[in-house]
């Protein structure tokens, strides 16, 4: 990611899609930019559920999670801190 830009995102929303990877729902996770409410939405779609898990309590608990994304591509976001958490 050559141009990317750090933030943290506070989880708005998790939606089930109508897809499944290795039988195991897919959801669509809605980020929004603490430092920047007035953004459009980022997202991510995960359907591990150590991962979606923690997109949970974040949203449970309102803590804000480290993320990379590209201005030229807003509506995607990486969280390297959610990937680190797998353990």
């Amino acid at each position: 990611m050559q141009n990317g830009t750090l933030g943290d995102f506070r989880v708005t929303a998790i939606e089930p899609t109508r897809v499944t990877i290795n039988k195991q729902p897919q959801f669509k996770i809605t980020l929004q930019r603490v430092d920047q409410a007035d953004a459009a939405p980022h997202e991510v779609r995960w359907y591990k559920p150590e991962l979606v898990a923690f997109a949970r309590e974040r949203q449970k608990n309102g803590q804000a999670v480290f993320g990379l994304f590209d201005p030229a591509k807003p509506k995607k976001v990486l969280l390297p801190e959610a990937w680190a958490a797998r353990g």
